[in-house]
């Protein structure tokens, strides 16, 4: 399920198999993952970090939690990038209309 895409599916399977053994430290990583895949952000960091206090070792649980939180960091930026962009934009357009209103008052004193 998890490699056909069908992670709604898949949540459910994993939690089932988390829920009959609460130790099973790769099923809570397994977990995440589809959460991850399905857009859960918070919800996988959650599973990941349970695999994690299951089984410290669990180098794939580390590498997993880093590559959604490195996905975030990105996700920021580029609303930062983003939300900077539009700022320009808007500033622009504020300008413009400023020096647009300030000919149209310098015209009407002109022609009094």
């Amino acid at each position: 399920m998890y490699g056909q895409n069908k992670y709604e599916e898949a949540i459910e399977n994993y939690k089932k198999a988390v829920e009959l053994n609460p130790k099973y430290s790769k099923g809570f990583n397994n977990l995440a993952n589809a959460l991850f895949n399905n857009n859960k952000y918070d919800e996988a960091i959650i599973n990941y970090k349970k695999a994690l206090e299951i089984n410290n070792n669990d180098y794939i649980a580390y590498h997993n939690l880093t590559m959604l939180l490195e996905n975030l960091i990105k996700e920021k930026d580029l609303k930062i990038n983003i939300l900077e962009e539009k700022n320009k934009k808007l500033e622009f357009e504020i300008n413009n209309t400023i020096i647009s209103f300030e000919k149209r008052i310098k015209g009407i004193i002109l022609q009094n």
